[in-house]
C-alpha cells in the first residue's frame, strides 16, 4: 500500500473460499462441529472440530492498524480460532476490501469504544462476546451463534440470519436490525424475536416491535400442527395476530359489498317481494344484516336466509375482534 515505505506484495494465486463455493453451488454442509477446547477463555486457547482438525490460532491479540486507522488488507478467514480477539477504537477498511469470517470461533470477542463498519461473519460461534460503548454498523451474522453482553452501544444496519442471537442488551440503541429465519429448518429463533421485540418496544419504535411480534408468532405457527396450525394461519391472514386491526375493517367492507351484490342478483328472495330493489337497497340490507341492526323493513326468504345468517354471524364476530384489536396497546 505504501511502496515508498518499503511495503509491497505480489499476488501469487487466487482461489474461491469453501463457503463461497458452497453458496455458489447450493451445497449444504455440516463441517463446523466443535469437539473439544483446551484452555478456554485464555489467550492460548486451542479448538478442535469433530473431524480432528484444529482451527488455526489467530486470536488472543489486538490486530494492528496502520497510521490512518485502517485494519490489515481485506481478508476472508476460514477455519480459524479467533477467540480472545480484541477490537478497540476506530477501525476502517481501505480499498483492499473488508474482513469476512467463516467457520471460526470468535468467542470472548472484546469490543471497547469500537467504531467498526462492515464485517461479515458466517457459520461461526461468538460466545461470551462483550461489546461496550461501541458503534457497530453494517455487520452481518449468517448462521452464527451469538451470546454475551452489548452495553452502552449503538447497533445500526445489522443483519442476523439464522443461528441464534441471545445477548444481554443494556442501555443500547438498535436501528434497523433485521433478524430472519425464513428458509431455515429447525430454527430456534423465538428468543431472538422476543428480545428484539422488547428492545424496540422500550425504544418507542412501535413499527419494528410490531414486526418482531408477528415474526415471533409466525415461528410458533410454523412449529405447530393440525388444528393449532389452522387457527394460527387464520389469525395471521385475518388480522396479523391482533397487530393489524385495520385488516378487520377491510374484510368487513369486502364482506358487505359481496353480500350486497348477491342480494341485488336475487331480489325475489328479499321481502317485500313486490317492490323493486335497487343497488342501494341491497347495500342497505347488507349493512343492517352485517351490523345485526335488523330494522325489519327488509327480510330474507328462501335460501338467502342462509347467506344473511352467515353475514350477521360474521359481522358480530368482526365487531368483537375490531374492538379487541384497537384496544390492545402492548405486545
Amino acid at each position: 500500500m505504501f511502496l515508498e515505505k518499503g511495503e509491497a506484495y505480489i499476488l501469487k494465486k487466487t482461489f474461491l473460499s469453501y463457503a463461497d463455493w458452497c453458496d455458489k453451488n447450493k451445497v449444504t454442509f455440516d463441517l463446523f462441529n466443535i469437539q473439544s477446547r483446551q484452555a478456554p477463555n485464555h489467550p492460548t486457547e486451542r479448538v478442535w472440530l469433530d473431524t480432528g482438525f484444529e482451527l488455526l490460532k489467530m486470536g488472543g491479540i489486538k490486530p494492528p492498524i496502520n497510521g490512518i486507522g485502517v485494519l490489515f488488507r481485506g481478508k476472508h478467514l476460514e477455519f480459524c480460532n479467533l477467540s480472545g480477539l480484541v477490537l478497540e477504537d476506530e477501525i476502517y477498511f481501505g480499498e483492499e476490501g473488508n474482513l469476512e469470517i467463516s467457520f471460526c470461533t470468535v468467542d470472548y470477542l472484546k469490543c471497547n469504544k469500537l467504531e467498526f463498519p462492515g464485517m461479515w461473519i458466517r457459520y461461526s460461534n461468538l460466545n461470551d462476546v462483550n461489546i461496550i460503548n461501541s458503534n457497530i454498523s453494517h455487520w452481518k451474522f449468517w448462521q452464527c451463534n451469538f451470546d454475551g453482553n452489548i452495553i452502552d452501544s449503538k447497533l445500526s444496519m445489522i443483519r442476523i440470519f439464522g443461528g441464534s442471537f441471545t445477548p444481554y442488551i443494556k442501555d443500547s440503541q438498535l436501528i434497523k436490525v433485521d433478524a430472519n429465519h425464513k428458509g431455515l429448518t429447525n430454527s430456534n429463533y423465538s428468543y431472538t424475536y422476543s428480545l428484539l421485540k422488547k428492545i424496540f418496544d422500550s425504544q418507542g419504535d412501535d413499527e419494528e416491535a410490531s414486526n418482531y411480534y408477528i415474526k415471533e408468532k409466525e415461528l410458533s405457527r410454523e412449529n405447530s400442527k393440525g388444528w393449532t396450525f389452522l387457527t394460527k394461519t387464520l389469525s395471521y391472514y385475518y388480522w396479523r395476530y391482533g397487530n393489524r386491526p385495520q385488516n378487520v375493517v377491510y374484510i368487513s367492507i369486502f364482506t358487505i359489498l359481496n353480500c350486497s351484490f348477491i342480494y341485488y342478483l336475487f331480489p325475489q328472495n328479499i321481502k317485500p317481494v313486490e317492490e323493486t330493489k335497487t343497488i342501494l337497497d341491497s347495500l342497505y340490507f347488507s349493512v343492517v344484516t352485517f351490523t345485526t341492526l335488523g330494522y325489519g323493513d327488509l327480510s330474507p326468504i328462501g335460501w338467502i336466509r342462509l347467506v344473511s345468517s352467515l353475514e350477521a354471524f360474521f359481522g358480530a364476530i368482526n365487531l368483537g375482534f375490531l374492538i379487541a384489536g384497537f384496544s390492545r396497546t402492548k405486545y
